[in-house]
């Protein structure tokens, strides 16, 4: 965190990594607002182990990856108020859809202390 007058900046960073080589499964029928998705999988974890490129239902293998950015912000009006505000941004990525997507938050508010 970096503190000068009245305004206080912070940054912060996570990552996590998985290659131990364990098979990622794939999400198919999977609508916008569905309540509901299908996962595939293989017939047998041999059998998608010698042949991923070609089966449809083969395990996916290669790393999965975490990642997380968080940027926050506050401002001193006064004594005991401060106005606050943040952005959150998470990255998965991984060798299938079902470990792989992106999220993002901004975040807005007031802190009284009396």
């Amino acid at each position: 965190m970096y503190e000068t007058g009245p305004w206080q900046l912070s940054v912060g960073a996570a990552i996590a990594r998985n290659n131990n080589g364990n098979g990622s499964l794939t999400v198919t029928n999977c609508a916008t607002g569905a309540v509901s998705c299908s996962v595939t999988t293989p017939g047998s974890f041999a059998a998608a182990f010698a042949n991923p490129q070609t089966s449809q239902t083969a395990l996916r293998f290669g790393a999965e990856t975490a990642s997380k950015i968080e940027v926050g912000a506050n401002y001193a009006l006064g004594p005991g108020v401060k106005m606050i505000g943040g952005l959150i941004f998470n990255n998965l990525s991984g060798p299938s859809n079902a470990v792989a997507g992106q999220s993002w938050a901004a975040l807005l508010g007031m802190d009284f202390r009396f």
